[in-house]
């Protein structure tokens, strides 16, 4: 593992656009490069979630084991997409498997540091923390809309009237804020 070189500016990607050269030269310290072959894991559904990626090169392919113990692939991944960012904002285990499809190479940032840097007041981690909140809402939004299409499609069955319990107790529920109070402020 090595720092992005010079050439490779992180300003490129969409989670570092809004920090200023001098900040991304900072961050970069913390940022370490991985290359992956073809079928490596990068991580595995159930473990503990320590780090944020962002795809440099290659694809990487998003994987969630379904009732009977296989992995199901949810999602593709391409250049300067990022996985993962969840476990920087909670204590929660992976909630899917990633897996190189081909040579790829990757951003890591792990939990820790990220944490030391917003205990630190360090406005980078914050303009990060923004960047984040924006990728996890826009996500939401997509998933709402195919919530939206299954549920006309299956207007009647037992899993559409799930996922409706299931939408409003996410909506009326706040665990990640009960979980937040005190951690870090």
């Amino acid at each position: 593992m090595s720092q992005p070189s010079e050439e490779e500016r992180l300003s490129d990607f969409m989670l570092f656009r809004s920090l200023d050269e001098k900040e991304a030269g900072k961050l970069n310290e913390f940022v370490e490069e991985v290359d992956l072959l073809a079928g490596e894991r990068i991580c595995d559904e159930g473990d503990p979630g320590d780090a944020l990626y962002i795809v440099r090169d290659g694809s990487v392919e998003i994987r969630k084991k379904g009732k009977d113990g296989a992995e199901l692939v949810i999602a593709t991944l391409g250049k300067f997409a990022i996985l993962g960012e969840m476990s920087l904002i909670t204590d929660s285990p992976r909630s899917a498997s990633a897996v190189a499809l081909e040579l790829t190479r990757v951003y890591k940032i792990r939990k820790s540091v990220f944490h030391q840097m917003l205990k630190s007041d360090s406005l980078p981690a914050y303009k990060i923390c923004y960047a984040m909140a924006r990728v996890l809402a826009h996500r939401l939004e997509q998933i709402d809309a195919k919530m939206v299409k299954l549920m006309e499609i299956h207007a009647e069955s037992e899993a559409v009237k799930e996922m409706q319990v299931l939408q409003t107790k996410l909506a009326s529920e706040n665990p990640i804020l009960d979980d937040l109070e005190g951690e870090l402020f």
